[in-house]
């Protein structure tokens, strides 16, 4: 289950354009379409951020306003979920907690929708 704990410390730093890694949170929507097959929330979040990508890769050097996807994004976050597993409204609550860091990429074309490439650079490291 991806922690949105772990992100306290990151955005404690002070600096601009954070973005939260959408390959994380996709991760995360796979396992709720897994851990509940019949439901559509996390299908229709997973879709929201792959088409946010998708637009990103369809103009790569155009700022995109992210605020149509925010709104988006918000009426998911509405959603009631009484019926789904806590699994559910605690993503849910993460992404409202990191909701104004989820699709910067598109604002700023120089900011990648994940951190792979980052996680790529360390893992040498990381693994002496």
């Amino acid at each position: 289950m991806f922690c949105f704990e772990k992100l306290s410390a990151y955005f404690a730093l002070h600096f601009l354009n954070h973005q939260v890694c959408l390959a994380h949170l996709l991760r995360e929507c796979q396992y709720l379409n897994e851990l509940d097959k019949e439901q559509e929330w996390s299908k229709s979040v997973e879709s929201l951020l792959q088409e946010a990508i998708h637009e990103r890769n369809q103009i790569p050097a155009e700022s995109i306003d992210p605020k149509p996807w925010l709104e988006r994004l918000d009426r998911l976050i509405d959603e009631s979920l009484s019926k789904l597993n806590e699994k559910f409204t605690t993503f849910r609550n993460g992404l409202l907690k990191c909701r104004d860091y989820i699709f910067n990429f598109l604002r700023d074309p120089a900011i990648p929708p994940d951190n792979n490439a980052s996680e790529r650079g360390i893992r040498k490291k990381k693994g002496k």
